[in-house]
């Protein structure tokens, strides 16, 4: 066999590899099902529908469109995709430091694990358990009380 039929031969077979892993820009999402299905561009000429986005259990988002994403095709064929993850350059927290762990979104709400072992929690407001139950430091009064145990580091 000559290299030119050798290289027909395995073109089928480098073309189902070569599309097995994508690069991919999230144009729309819907969070509707019991798993999320995105709209993605991965070529300038290529968009694929209802593509699951699988996430890690106990957690969950819904990216915003342009976010990008790492696709992953079932034996190369563009016809049954997985998106694996997401991220969005335009949003993401920058500048933790070795160990630090953060959950955020656009609007500018940050969890941040300190690596200190402290939480940080910014946002316009902190609502605990849906707000049905009050929320008090240790020093603050509870009617003509003051509260004495509990943490008094706890900052409003």
């Amino acid at each position: 066999m000559d290299a030119r039929s050798l290289a027909k031969f395995v073109a089928p077979l480098r073309a189902r590899i070569s599309n097995m892993v994508a690069r991919a820009v999230i144009q729309l999402v819907n969070d509707d099902a019991k798993i999320q299905v995105l709209q993605i561009g991965i070529l300038a000429d290529e968009t694929r529908d209802d593509v699951e986005r699988l996430q890690n259990y106990g957690f969950t988002s819904v990216p915003l469109p342009g976010a990008e994403a790492v696709a992953i095709f079932v034996g190369g064929s563009r016809d049954h995709g997985f998106v694996v993850a997401t991220d969005d350059r335009r949003h993401r927290l920058a500048g933790l430091k070795p160990g630090e762990v953060a959950l955020y979104n656009h609007a500018g709400a940050v969890v941040l694990l300190r690596e200190d072992g402290s939480i940080e929690v910014r946002g316009t407001s902190v609502v605990l358990n849906d707000g049905t139950l009050p929320v008090a430091r240790a020093g603050d009064t509870a009617g003509p009380y003051p509260i004495v145990g509990g943490n008094s580091t706890v900052k409003a």
